[in-house]
């Protein structure tokens, strides 16, 4: 084999396993679905929008006052992961959820606290949100 070629060929391998080592597979066995309610208890409708890895964002339902919108996510128990939304068959790893009045949403928007959904076995969820100093969401049993 000519020298030249070899170089050629050892960079052709090494970039086939890089691009084998950025592949996100599919959902595996271990990732079960679970559902987040989030209740507007507030007097105007709250936006809440999903970001998701590498910039990406998914706008959710609106919910009315005094109204409820529920989403599916995929969590990996093992992993401490959460995911929302698919890229193909590749699920989008959910980094966090913003609420806040649909009307003034850059203003009063709130990280919604996902700590428990990575951590606890429970399947539902349900977070309320109100105002007070600012939109506030916490988690209460279901």
């Amino acid at each position: 084999m000519p020298l030249f070629v070899r170089p050629f060929l050892a960079s052709l391998i090494g970039m086939g396993l890089l691009l084998a080592g950025l592949h996100t597979p599919a959902l595996a066995a271990s990732e079960e679905p679970i559902t987040l309610t989030i209740e507007n208890q507030t007097a105007a409708p709250l936006r809440c929008v999903a970001v998701l890895a590498h910039f990406v964002t998914r706008d959710l339902p609106e919910a009315a006052p005094n109204q409820a919108l529920t989403v599916t996510l995929e969590r990996n128990l093992s992993q401490g992961t959460l995911a929302y939304d698919k890229h193909g068959s590749i699920p989008m790893m959910l980094e966090n959820i913003l609420c806040g009045d649909a009307a003034r949403w850059d203003d009063t928007r709130a990280d919604l606290p996902l700590l428990a959904l990575r951590s606890d076995p429970a399947p539902r969820f349900i977070m309320t949100c109100r105002n007070g100093e600012g939109l506030t969401c916490r988690l209460r049993a279901p």
